[in-house]
């Protein structure tokens, strides 16, 4: 058994401890659960190679990436007529 397997089981049995001690004999009168059981090591996966993407940074993008913010315009915002401000 490795270090690690044991510190998972040393855990696994402190949260039990801990969990009928104080949540459940002070308020069932009693450990009304069983243990909760540590985790057991699954099958191992394959992993799978996935390609970086990749932005354009030059300015040739179609896709909006790399625009020239010089070329936004800002809003116009127009002041508010009096009629509208008397209704």
């Amino acid at each position: 058994m490795s270090l690690w397997d044991e510190f998972q089981e040393g855990f696994v049995n402190a949260t039990n401890d801990i969990r009928h001690t104080v949540v459940e004999e002070p308020y069932f009168g009693r450990a009304t659960s069983g243990d909760i059981a540590p985790p057991v090591a699954s099958e191992s996966v394959e992993a799978v190679s996935v390609e970086p993407a990749v932005i354009d940074l030059t300015g040739t993008d179609t896709q909006g990436w790399g625009r020239d913010l010089a070329t936004i315009e800002a809003p116009v915002i127009e002041a508010p007529t009096t009629q509208a401000m008397e209704l």
